[in-house]
């Protein structure tokens, strides 16, 4: 008598409408036409669908994102440890000045180049 009860409460028949695919919500979001046909072609050139291209496609975006991130952490060190040494190797009979500024020249590199790295934020 239980389970009758249970069964008529609140809803749909047991086995009625679309069986489930997952657990994740369903998530709705609007692209342009462009990037719809990018997707396309990426998914596929993979063989994959343009709801999982979609999926893959913003994992890779996450996962460089990351890296970037680890990437910018291990620059800092880098940078850290190269002004040690310089700190080491610095000429003691110069001033604290241009100790400095030979320290700073030599951790930003040559102006001709500074310009031409991707890795690094334009300084203007």
């Amino acid at each position: 008598m239980q389970n009758l009860k249970q069964r008529s409460i609140g809803g749909r028949r047991l086995g009625a409408g679309r069986t489930s695919i997952g657990n994740d919500p369903v998530r709705t979001f609007r692209l342009s036409n462009k990037i719809i046909q990018n997707v396309d072609a990426w998914a596929t050139s993979k063989r994959t669908s343009r709801s999982d291209a979609i999926r893959q496609l913003i994992e890779l975006g996450l996962t460089l994102t990351a890296s970037r991130n680890n990437s910018s952490s291990q620059r800092d060190r880098a940078s850290q440890m190269a002004g040690t040494q310089l700190d080491s190797q610095a000429d003691l009979t110069a001033s604290a000045g241009d100790q400095a500024s030979r320290k700073e020249r030599l951790l930003k590199g040559p102006e001709e180049f500074r310009t031409a790295r991707r890795d690094r934020k334009s300084a203007s």
